[in-house]
């Protein structure tokens, strides 16, 4: 029994070392020549600065492609660390409130929802509720939205 055990465990072992593995693409280095404070630079990959050129997004598409088949045998494993992560997360909360002056700032998530909502009340916790930023209706118009920091004036009129 272990020694059919141990065959079947060689035949797998030696059918992954043989399988093909992928090549990554190789980005093409191309000299670029730049005087930068009365010093040269030379900068390969300054080719890829312009985002918008076919053969950037191409050489892109295909690291991602290659990352892709990489990690294809952790697919299950990394769906199941998601999903652990995401059930640790309460989807729906708001943070302590903090007493500023006369108001109690407060940031609120809500479900399926990936941006905050900054709220804040005046004078009491019970008062009504003033939405005075919300993230949600700020990031719909784009790809990509990142609130990183936020002040308030002294007087609490502007952000």
């Amino acid at each position: 029994m272990y020694k059919k055990l141990a065959l079947l465990l060689l035949i797998i072992i030696s059918i992954q070392l043989t399988a093909q593995k992928p090549e990554p693409s190789i980005a093409k280095r191309i000299d670029s020549v730049r005087i930068l404070h009365q010093d040269t630079v030379h900068d390969y990959y300054y080719w890829m600065k312009n985002k918008k050129q076919s053969e950037f997004m191409n050489y892109l598409y295909a690291e991602n492609g290659y990352a892709d088949r990489v990690m294809r045998p952790t697919m299950l494993l990394q769906k199941k660390i998601y999903e652990e992560l995401r059930g640790w997360h309460k989807e729906t909360y708001s943070n302590t409130p903090n007493k500023v002056d006369n108001y109690y700032y407060y940031t609120r998530y809500i479900e399926n929802e990936n941006y905050a909502i900054y709220c804040r009340k005046k004078d009491s916790l019970t008062a009504h509720e003033e939405i005075y930023l919300n993230g949600i209706e700020l990031a719909k118009d784009f790809m990509y939205f990142n609130l990183t920091f936020i002040k308030r004036s002294p007087d609490h009129s502007k952000i």
